[in-house]
């Protein structure tokens, strides 16, 4: 954001103001909060680029659009999906496509990107690595249809990405892999073949760095250990 000059507006029903600057204030510094001498100059450059919605109150979609149409930003992000004041009224899959096709029509009008977080289904968490992979009995990342109201988003979404973490690992929990599942427009990208091969060995590349990491890490430990033999 800061880079590219680009404001953006959050609704965060999990989280509030003050957890949300303190965590992107970790990312950007690499430091926590209480080894950061100048929180002040953070505090207020993060302000600059990030305003968030209070949380204490539920908001439909419909609200948080009117929200985000007023603000001075570039982009806004609801977190998560079932955190909005859904109308119960209506079946989930209509009320799935007429968030769609609101935030679809919202973005046409104003020339604002809207990022929606989702949780994966219950199904997905089941999804294991198998015994024979580097990474067996660890959760695989979400599929698309694995998101909450299955298909319907990513078919009408522009982008689709899915961010995984490995939360039980001893050694990757740290690591986030981002996997982008779905990318509408792509003139002024590269050809879909090509983007699928290196997509592929982007992917093979990674899978041997996470291996080496793990190798080194054991490595690591191993040495250590060897001092107090």
């Amino acid at each position: 954001s800061k880079l590219h000059g680009k404001k953006w507006c959050i609704w965060s029903g999990e989280n509030n103001a003050g957890q949300l600057k303190r965590d992107i204030i970790q990312m950007w510094t690499g430091e926590a909060i209480k080894d950061l001498n100048e929180y002040l100059f953070y505090h207020d450059e993060i302000s600059k680029y990030f305003k968030f919605i209070d949380n204490r109150k539920l908001y439909n979609h419909k609200e948080l659009l009117e929200i985000f149409d007023k603000e001075d930003c570039d982009g806004a992000l609801i977190d998560p999906y079932t955190g909005i004041n859904h109308d119960r009224r209506v079946s989930q899959f209509e009320r799935n496509y007429q968030v769609c096709n609101d935030v679809r029509e919202f973005c046409n009008r104003t020339g604002k990107t809207v990022f929606i977080a989702m949780h994966p289904q219950t199904e997905a968490a089941r999804r294991v690595y198998p015994p024979d992979h580097q990474l067996n009995g660890h959760i695989q990342p979400p599929r698309k249809a694995d998101c909450e109201g299955g298909q319907v988003f990513p078919n009408r979404v522009d982008n689709f990405i899915c961010l995984h973490r490995l939360i039980s690992h001893d050694k990757l929990w740290m690591m986030t892999e981002v996997h982008v599942y779905k990318i509408k427009d792509k003139e002024t990208l590269v050809s879909v073949d090509d983007a699928g091969d290196v997509a592929k060995k982007e992917y093979e590349s990674y899978i041997k760095q996470q291996e080496e990491v793990v190798d080194d890490l054991d490595n690591q430990e191993y040495s250590e250990g060897e001092k107090y033999d």
